[in-house]
């Protein structure tokens, strides 16, 4: 009996992986006997005959996977779902963050090729590294005055 829940639980999650929630009433504890699909009902009650005569327990639900009678669930007819497009925050993360990466990548490939010292590869190289090397600062001066205030 301890053994049993822990694997009504590991049955659940694996019911909700494989999606096989169309069973009705037959998933779900009730103070009535049987549930309202009768194979399922007549599938258990075949090996447990207290899940017609009392209650339909978390037991009941165990044996429903434990005897294989979950075939006799109905099949969804709802046609699947088709998988939402990208909403509009996600379009402009990938568009901002490849233009970044290429302004990044080219600007480095061009400094880097005509550049005239070139024993000055990295971080000199990088785009406006004049302007990129301020910015650190900046970020901290913009801390301390959202703090003073």
């Amino acid at each position: 009996m301890f053994f049993k829940t822990p694997l009504v639980f590991a049955i659940l999650i694996l019911m909700c992986a494989r999606g096989q929630f169309e069973c009705g009433d037959c998933l779900t504890v009730r103070n009535l006997p049987g549930c309202s699909v009768q194979e399922v009902s007549d599938c258990v009650c075949n090996s447990d005959s207290f899940c017609c005569i009392a209650t339909w327990s978390s037991f009941c639900i165990a044996d429903v996977f434990t005897f294989n009678c979950d075939q006799f669930c109905p099949v969804e007819t709802v046609a699947p779902a088709v998988a939402d497009p990208l909403s509009g925050g996600w379009i402009f993360t990938i568009i901002l963050s490849s233009i970044f990466g290429t302004y990044f990548v080219l600007g480095f490939l061009v400094n880097w090729c005509w550049m005239a010292d070139s024993s000055k590869v990295f971080p000199e190289c990088l785009p406006h590294y004049s302007f990129w090397k301020e910015v650190p600062g900046w970020v901290r001066d913009g801390c301390r005055v959202v703090r003073s205030v």
